[in-house]
């Protein structure tokens, strides 16, 4: 996984071989985190805290 940029000849690579690999963007992350109601830097910051201390 990255949160990076992954390159279109990358991309077609991984498609193309069928590889397993899942690719999902930080704005994808983004909304996932909001969706479960970590809208702010502060709500993930707690949820991360009491999840994985």
């Amino acid at each position: 996984m990255t949160t990076s940029f992954v390159d279109s000849q990358a991309y077609r690579e991984i498609k193309e071989d069928q590889h397993p690999i899942v690719v999902v963007s930080a704005i994808d992350i983004v909304d996932i985190l909001r969706s479960h109601g970590h809208g702010d830097v502060d709500a993930v910051r707690r949820w991360l805290v009491a999840e994985f201390r």
